[in-house]
């Protein structure tokens, strides 16, 4: 896991927040489709990580890319926030996470 604490811990703030909302399984389920969409498309990679695309186009092909995968307004935000703060490189190793959050919480 490259980004072990950091992803650990964006992970365990998407799932609790998926727990308060009862959208734990939506979250899940959208952020592993985004985390193997994104380990499979070096061009995805290059335009969300590019530092000379300006961030708010990084941010509008995030959002528009939400908006045509149909996210719920909590995974869009969660991924921006990931842009924002240079971590959307370790999604991979949040979705792992997650995964493992989620099947702990599930007994």
């Amino acid at each position: 896991m490259r980004g072990g604490t950091i992803a650990k811990r964006y992970a365990r703030a998407c799932h609790e927040l998926g727990v308060e909302t009862k959208k734990g399984r939506l979250l899940q389920k959208q952020l592993r489709a985004f985390a193997d969409l994104y380990a499979k498309t070096p061009v995805l990679q290059t335009a969300l990580l590019n530092p000379s695309i300006e961030l708010d186009q990084r941010r509008n092909v995030l959002v528009a890319f939400g908006r045509k995968m149909m996210w719920d307004g909590l995974m869009t935000s969660f991924v921006r926030l990931l842009l924002d703060k240079d971590r959307i490189r370790f999604i991979e190793d949040i979705a792992d996470a997650f995964d493992d959050l989620a099947d702990q919480h599930a007994g």
